[in-house]
């Protein structure tokens, strides 16, 4: 099932870290947009949280991935929003937002470090910025909690 998650770790120099990251100071702190989905600013979630986490889960009987891109959360939720809801197992998923017009000419984000791509669109290109349709995609990470 879909459970949401306290963020409940201080560590200072982790904070500094991570309002670095994601571009601002109190920026760390996910934003909740349902119950058990998060989108941040950064791809350390599981750094905020003093909850036991299985950072790679294996998943029966759906074929996904515990990370990778997706078009949308909405989009990775009508892929596999059924067997995160309905598990007996515990989840939550941390996105976060990869803007075309936010990347830089040079470098930046590129498709193949994120894991597999489960969206609809069809990536022309190795970088976000020089694709010619893609303006956003979402990068999403599976948590399983462990109690």
């Amino acid at each position: 099932m879909l459970q949401d998650i306290r963020f409940d770790r201080h560590d200072p120099m982790m904070a500094l870290v991570l309002d670095t990251l994601g571009g601002s100071p109190g920026s760390r702190e996910p934003t909740r947009l349902s119950e058990g989905l998060y989108l941040s600013k950064h791809w350390s979630v599981n750094k905020l949280t003093n909850t036991k986490l299985n950072i790679f889960p294996v998943f029966d009987g759906i074929d996904l991935d515990s990370y990778g891109v997706c078009d949308s959360p909405e989009q990775l939720m009508e892929l596999c929003g059924d067997f995160l809801k309905n598990s007996r197992r515990q989840f939550f998923v941390a996105f976060v937002r990869l803007a075309k017009a936010a990347q830089s000419p040079t470098g930046g984000w590129r498709w193949r470090k994120w894991g597999p791509y489960v969206g609809k669109q069809n990536p022309q290109t190795q970088y976000l910025y020089d694709e010619p349709v893609i303006e956003e995609v979402y990068t999403y990470h599976i948590y399983e909690i462990i109690n």
